[in-house]
């Protein structure tokens, strides 16, 4: 059977970089690790705006839906709002 390889095997310092993402992206994120409501924008289906969906599943608190009308999934809320650093 073939091994699933995950980044902790490949990247020597993968604890580190855990810890510190999570700290960068920690405004964003609740302590469930959803992402904080003011921080995102809803999203329509990009294809044809469609607002009606069907609830799919979350990925590192990403929301994925499902058009109703032409039944291909997207990213909900995929449109970080960043605040500018300069």
């Amino acid at each position: 059977m073939t091994e699933i390889i995950t980044a902790d095997k490949v990247k020597s310092k993968f604890d580190q970089v855990s810890k510190i993402w999570a700290s960068m992206l920690s405004e964003y994120f609740d302590p469930d690790g959803q992402l904080r409501p003011e921080c995102v924008y809803e999203t329509p289906c990009p294809n044809r705006g469609a607002a009606e969906y069907d609830d799919e599943f979350v990925i590192s608190g990403f929301q994925y839906k499902t058009c109703q009308e032409m039944s291909r999934r997207y990213l909900y809320k995929s449109q970080v709002k960043i605040t500018p650093i300069f």
